[in-house]
């Protein structure tokens, strides 16, 4: 599968990205990772606004956080994707991030999402995107 984002500033692509991504292939992990990687490289300190269109990841993001500090140790165990939840809340709180998450609609004229989705779709000529969860710094 493949993932693709973008990031804008002032309605304007600032930056692109997109990878293929290994085992287990749905649109919920591809969604979630794809916003991993995204967030992966914002600043400390930051405030970020997400446009994604799946309401899933950011139904289960709220449960999780549910307007409140994020919680430690994430029970990984009964979490589908728990070790990329993991992840995700981990970097949300060790880089202090507030990030709003804003659904739109899939395969509509949103010429950002359609841009992000083209991304995503043409996978075949990215590399790989793996992530180290053994790293001592991601207990």
């Amino acid at each position: 599968m493949g993932i693709g984002w973008i990031q804008l500033e002032n309605q304007t692509i600032t930056h692109t990205f997109q990878a293929q991504i290994k085992f287990w292939p749905c649109s919920f992990k591809a969604e979630l990772v794809a916003i991993l990687s995204a967030i992966s490289t914002a600043p400390r300190n930051c405030s970020i606004q997400s446009f994604t269109d799946s309401q899933l990841v950011i139904s289960k993001y709220n449960n999780l956080t549910n307007n409140k500090p994020i919680p430690q140790p994430l029970n990984i165990l009964n979490t589908p994707y728990g070790s990329i939840w993991n992840t995700l809340l981990n970097f949300i709180k060790s880089y202090n991030l507030n990030i709003t998450f804003h659904k739109v609609t899939a395969h509509q004229d949103n010429e950002f999402n359609n841009k992000a989705d083209q991304l995503a779709h043409s996978h075949q000529i990215a590399p790989y995107l793996l992530f180290n969860f053994n790293n001592i710094y991601n207990t």
